[in-house]
């Protein structure tokens, strides 16, 4: 049996200032691939690696490390915002609700109002945002089922999910 050596990154973010700043460009970064990018079908600031696109994803190793130590409210609210996008963009749903729900269960962040004026898409932040971005994304994963439901002849649990989806939010 072979074990290879673990590989041991040095982070590249060693501040909150600079994990600040990262966020930012983050989300400028997000901003311009959906006013720019997304139509044209170009690969979300990820991409598809570890190493990534334009915005690398082991630099969200480092954010959360940030975040993990971090005390500002604001940065981590941020933080966490921006990586459940970048994750919403790159199809890992699962993923985008972890940090939602992060963001909605933490009462340290109860009072975070972040409006982010540099940036036309998704651009305030707060309870309320996440709340119906994680009512949205369920939704969605109701609707996603009715497929799966209508296949099986399933008309009872298909009526039902109806029911509550069309329901006001």
């Amino acid at each position: 049996q072979h074990n290879p050596p673990s590989m041991n990154v040095p982070s590249l973010l060693k501040t909150e200032e600079e994990g600040a700043a990262c966020v930012l460009y983050g989300e400028l970064l997000l901003d311009y691939w959906l006013k720019h990018g997304k139509s044209r079908n170009k690969p979300s600031p990820l991409g598809d690696s570890c190493l990534g696109g334009d915005f690398p994803s082991l630099l969200l190793g480092d954010l959360h490390d940030l975040r993990s130590r971090s005390l500002d409210p604001v940065f981590i609210t941020r933080s966490l915002w921006m990586n459940s996008l970048f994750n919403l963009y790159n199809d890992e749903i699962s993923t985008t609700v972890q940090k939602l729900y992060i963001i909605q269960n933490n009462e340290n962040l109860d009072k975070v109002n972040v409006r982010l004026v540099n940036v036309t898409n998704h651009f305030i932040i707060n309870k309320s945002t996440v709340e119906t971005m994680l009512s949205t994304l369920n939704r969605k994963q109701m609707v996603d089922e009715l497929a799966e439901l209508y296949e099986r002849d399933d008309c009872e649990q298909i009526v039902a999910i109806l029911t509550e989806v069309l329901q006001p939010s």
